[in-house]
């Protein structure tokens, strides 16, 4: 007999909740696993000479590597004119644009106007070509450099370009079966791995704790979601959400009105207005069908300020929506 007990029955939990009951999952193979930590950590040597010596490490294997990676470093990897940066490839927000400007700022030095990525990994290059640069060599911990942040073209050749700077070392950690078929022989060439079995079995507790869920309240307009549809659409109905995401940013980040948040959205007839304008769209009709479409999948939402105005809002906050315009 078939059970009509579903998961959709169950009670959605607010996200706190959510995590204090994963905390109370018994932990198993405890004695295998530490096992296994203490034999990799005995390699720590190793992987330090090969560091040393200007190799890239790229880690693989069953279960999460952030634990064993971060203590690595600690021990061998950071200190003096040896500065480490450390990348959360598996947090969604991240960009290659955040972890250039990390470069950029905290080790470079440099105050000015960022520029392109290649332009500002050109003057990376040129500030660790200098005999006189107060930084000797610096380190790229990422974990997951195969996360869906930093699957891009665009952020693995930049993350490549580094790497074949000689005074940047990166050590990474790969998870996904297929994280090999990112890189083709440039990138692959420039990368130049030392590759590294590091199972541990470990649970991957930080890294899927940003993923959705269907027991947390909310789960269904995320913004993985939201990059799946924009795939599915066309260039123009993409430009239009790209219209109203970068107002969106730009109202939430005005500082100066106590109400930008509460106001955050554009209204309708700006929206027709900048469409037409910039030959964006040619009528109103498709404009009304692109948006029905977004309305759909709640990737648009009408909203109502508290003076009566209707403004078309995208239910996600200001990070996130660049996030998701650095990936279209």
């Amino acid at each position: 007999q078939t059970s009509n007990n579903t998961l959709s029955k169950l009670p959605t939990l607010e996200y706190p909740d959510f995590l204090a009951a994963l905390k109370l999952a018994p932990p198993k193979h405890t004695a295998e696993i530490a096992t296994l930590t203490s034999t990799l950590t005995s390699l720590f040597p190793q992987w330090a000479f090969e560091v040393s010596r200007g190799f890239n490490l790229l880690f693989y294997g069953y279960g999460s590597k952030r634990t064993l990676l971060n203590k690595f470093a600690r021990a061998h990897l950071a200190g003096g004119e040896n500065p480490l940066i450390v990348v959360n490839g598996f947090f969604p927000a991240v960009t290659i644009k955040k972890v250039m400007a990390s470069v950029i700022s905290d080790v470079v030095g440099h105050t000015g106007p960022a520029g392109s990525l290649a332009a500002q990994v050109s003057r990376t290059a040129a500030y660790f070509a200098s005999p006189h640069r107060t930084n000797r060599n610096l380190t790229l911990l990422i974990h997951n450099i195969d996360g869906i942040a930093l699957r891009s073209d665009a952020a693995q050749a930049t993350l490549s370009a580094l790497a074949a700077i000689p005074a940047i070392r990166i050590v990474a950690s790969i998870d996904h079966i297929n994280a090999p078929l990112l890189w083709d022989a440039v990138t692959s060439a420039r990368f130049d791995w030392v590759w590294h079995n590091a199972t541990t079995f470990a649970p991957y507790a930080v890294e899927t704790g940003f993923e959705t869920s269907l027991l947390v309240k909310g789960g269904a307009a995320r913004s993985r979601g939201v990059e799946h549809v924009l795939r599915s659409v066309t260039a123009t109905a993409r430009t239009v959400f790209r219209m109203l995401a970068e107002h969106q940013i730009a109202a939430e980040r005005d500082k100066a009105r106590p109400t930008a948040s509460a106001d955050a959205g554009m209204p309708y007839d700006t929206l027709l207005q900048r469409v037409l304008a910039g030959f964006v769209l040619s009528n109103e009709q498709t404009l009304k069908s692109h948006l029905s479409e977004f309305k759909d999948h709640e990737i648009v939402m009408p909203r109502r300020t508290k003076d009566g105005t209707d403004l078309l809002h995208v239910p996600f906050d200001a990070a996130t929506l660049e996030t998701i315009l650095e990936r279209m």
